[in-house]
């Protein structure tokens, strides 16, 4: 097929969705100090046009897309890469505040098989919005299949940047991400190794402190390491009753997913590790957040915190990583 023939082909497979926010704008409108109505020329207000939501306020010299205009750039980047599209499936959510998307590719013929059913697939993420929190955004990803943990990368994932809609051409879309299939590739060798990789209880405790931010816990962790590893009088349930450990949902979360992956997993830093990224992907965020922050955006930020947890505790990366 030629270039054409592909772009009919895929966007039958994958149509641009019906429902996305249409956005539009109109001038910034206010009442003076003498109360009479006024507009400022030099700003205007981005609003979705389906519900009157207002998502940003803006100079008049803004630039924007509709977020249909995203899948349609995907596609050229998904036939610009020269990608096996096999099997691809397509998912894509619309923030609270319908202010910003993400949109998730995944494809199943590029993945890392681990044994016993354990496959993660490769992922192309792409993140945009209307307020300003993200850029035009093409990132990889990865989501381990046994349980759609989204799995982290100790390396930056990002491919692509833009303020606004990118040009990227043919030649670069292949070379970037090529670039993130083979640290792909490089991670589940990394992988393979954390499984050997044993760990005791403490120092896995110690991490989990750290992704939670629990003052307590950390401070009782910072002990000198042979006090904290071999005086059998720290004991760590004991640490979880303690008042500002309690009422730290995350923490208490990662312990309790710890014990459920350590079982399956045997104590190593592949069942930390996928501790954390089950945290990451599916740990709860309350309403309030999804109306402030947005459920995306926190996801996002914890996954930042598992890469900087893995690169700076487990032992082959610590050795590798500056």
């Amino acid at each position: 097929m030629n270039r054409e023939e592909k772009q009919q082909a895929l966007s039958q497979i994958f149509p641009i969705p019906s429902d996305l926010p249409v956005f539009t704008e109109s001038r910034l409108g206010f009442k003076n100090e003498n109360g009479i109505p006024v507009t400022d020329p030099s700003r205007r207000i981005i609003y979705n046009k389906n519900n009157n939501k207002v998502v940003n306020v803006v100079k008049s010299t803004f630039k924007y897309e509709q977020f249909s205009k995203s899948f349609e750039i995907m596609n050229d980047i998904l036939i610009d890469a020269d990608l096996d599209i096999s099997g691809m499936k397509r998912e894509y959510e619309v923030s609270i505040d319908d202010a910003k998307i993400k949109i998730i590719y995944t494809l199943p013929e590029y993945k890392i098989d681990l044994g016993n059913g354990d496959v993660t697939e490769f992922q192309l993420f792409h993140y945009n919005s209307m307020d300003g929190v993200w850029k035009w955004s093409l990132m990889w990803g990865m989501v381990r299949m046994i349980c759609l943990n989204s799995q982290v990368s100790y390396s930056a994932n990002g491919l692509y940047l833009a303020k606004h809609t990118p040009s990227l051409s043919p030649d670069h879309a292949k070379e970037k991400i090529t670039a993130g299939i083979n640290q792909f590739k490089a991670d589940g060798e990394n992988w393979k190794r954390w499984r050997s990789n044993k760990v005791t209880d403490k120092q896995a405790f110690r991490m989990f402190a750290l992704a939670a931010s629990s003052e307590t816990a950390i401070q009782k962790s910072k002990q000198a390491p042979s006090m904290w590893m071999n005086d059998a009088r720290i004991n760590i349930s004991e640490i979880l009753e303690e008042t500002e450990v309690l009422k730290n949902k995350n923490l208490q979360y990662l312990w309790n997913q710890w014990q459920q992956e350590s079982r399956i997993l045997g104590k190593t830093e592949w069942a930390i590790f996928n501790t954390l990224t089950h945290w990451s992907t599916h740990s709860a965020i309350s309403l309030e957040k999804r109306k402030t922050k947005g459920s995306m955006v926190t996801k996002l930020k914890k996954e930042k915190t598992v890469r900087k947890i893995i690169r700076e505790n487990f032992k082959d990366l610590t050795r590798r990583v500056a």
